[in-house]
């Protein structure tokens, strides 16, 4: 602790007094710089903000996106929550490219959008509703803890259910359609257990040979609810013709490994990508 607050003395004092308030007010607010420079606000007390406050969080991920995406291309973060995802990759893709950030809840939605704008990005348009296999409306679980946020009731012992709220459906495809999108070159997909049914509502983009690279999380808690599982969902890519992979390396330099199919998951994010000629 001595040597850090020697090394790093601002850094160090800012973290000793985030711990004092998590302890003390886990509901307050507070900014975080992330690795990129980044600004990012969450509430203290929820799951990223308790990280945050003790290091960081799924950096090999995003260093991956800050590694493979191109300016100018198009991300769609299904599941954007607060946007850790979305800011990397809007400052990656830079003014020429555009990301879409998938949201349901309106209380992540507010935050989301003050993310966004306190990093001065304007190529970044969230869209309030959920994807899934069919368009219409749902009923959506907002927790306690927003990472836990569902369409369903999930199995996870983190999901502590505050109310729900109404929201639109659509899916992948309609989506790409209505808006005329050409290509989508990246995407994240974090839906706490309905990943599958994203999947079959994307059937012609994730059929294309130029189909995006996708991180998509594996947990059997989560997918529980939407009577899935991890298997489930490795069996799904690879319908699609997609290899799954983990992500191996330090930050500077990440490479995929081949991913096995598993009989469970506990908590695993792996990347879905088309093999290359």
């Amino acid at each position: 602790m001595l040597q850090s607050l020697i090394k790093h003395p601002n850094a160090t004092l800012k973290r000793a007094v985030r711990k004092a308030r998590l302890a003390l007010a886990p509901d307050s607010l507070a900014t975080f710089t992330l690795e990129d420079g980044l600004r990012f606000t969450c509430k203290l007390g929820s799951s990223t903000g308790r990280i945050l406050t003790m290091g960081t969080i799924e950096a090999t991920e995003r260093a991956f996106f800050r590694q493979e995406l191109q300016p100018g291309q198009v991300f769609f973060d299904i599941g954007a929550n607060l946007g850790l995802f979305t800011l990397t990759a809007a400052k990656r893709v830079g003014p020429s490219g555009r990301v879409f950030a998938f949201e349901p809840s309106a209380r992540e939605a507010r935050l989301l959008q003050h993310n966004i704008d306190q990093n001065g990005f304007k190529n970044v348009t969230i869209v309030r509703g959920a994807l899934s296999d069919h368009e219409g409306k749902a009923r959506f679980a907002v927790a306690t803890d927003g990472g836990t946020n569902s369409l369903a009731k999930t199995t996870h012992p983190e999901q502590v259910i505050q109310n729900w709220e109404t929201v639109p459906l659509t899916t992948l495809d309609s989506f790409v359609a209505k808006h005329a999108i050409e290509r989508v070159h990246m995407m994240k997909i974090d839906v706490e257990g309905g990943e599958c049914d994203v999947l079959r509502g994307g059937s012609a983009l994730f059929s294309r040979t130029d189909a995006p690279v996708v991180l998509s999380e594996f947990c059997d808690l989560t997918a529980a609810g939407f009577n899935s599982s991890g298997a489930a969902l490795y069996d799904a890519w690879t319908a699609y013709g997609f290899a799954l992979h983990e992500l191996v390396g330090d930050g500077s330099k990440l490479t995929l490994k081949p991913a096995a199919r598993q009989t469970h998951y506990d908590y695993v994010n792996l990347v879905a990508a088309k093999p290359t000629a």
